[in-house]
């Protein structure tokens, strides 16, 4: 048996369930003194930070993840994971796959982390030093007096005019 087994286990046992609810079912296991009879318990230090990870790595969607069919699915709607692989046999399949993501796991999080680093600011595709100023009293009249004008004939072009400038 290894972590992936005890994913599946948890999973059949409750089923579609919420990462919180895992992490608990996780963290009730580490807790038992049957969890230190499995030799790669001591591989970390706790295993519920590893059930997100782990999960997604079952998706056989991430990187570092070599292609497999996926064994479990997120569904956002409900915001639970399902296990989706096969549940007979599989553990010869799982142990393989776990011995895998143990060793590299580290850099898989550690790429992900930078990822999302990355993703959350944009890099500028020009450099600029405009600063956009609020609209004056006069600039709102004028904008409101072109949107009365272009909503009282839909059906025909209509171009804004604003600081010397014209924009479809």
């Amino acid at each position: 048996a290894n972590f992936f087994c005890l994913l599946m286990d948890i999973l059949l046992l409750e089923g579609p369930s919420s990462l919180p609810l895992l992490e608990d079912r996780v963290l009730e296991w580490q807790c038992s003194p049957a969890s230190t009879l499995n030799m790669w318990f001591s591989s970390t230090p706790n295993w519920c930070e590893l059930v997100h990870p782990a999960l997604l790595y079952l998706t056989g969607e991430r990187k570092g993840a070599s292609c497999f069919p996926p064994f479990v699915e997120f569904r956002e709607k409900t915001m639970q994971w399902k296990w989706i692989g096969p549940t007979q046999d599989s553990e010869k399949e799982l142990n393989a796959l776990f011995q895998i993501w143990l060793e590299t796991k580290d850099q898989i999080i550690n790429k992900d982390n930078e990822d999302s680093i990355d993703d959350s600011t944009p890099d500028a595709r020009m450099r600029t030093d405009y600063v956009v100023t609020p609209s004056s009293g006069d600039e709102k009249r004028i904008f409101q007096e072109q949107e009365r004008h272009r909503y009282s004939q839909p059906h025909k072009a209509f171009t804004f005019r604003m600081h010397g400038d014209r924009k479809s």
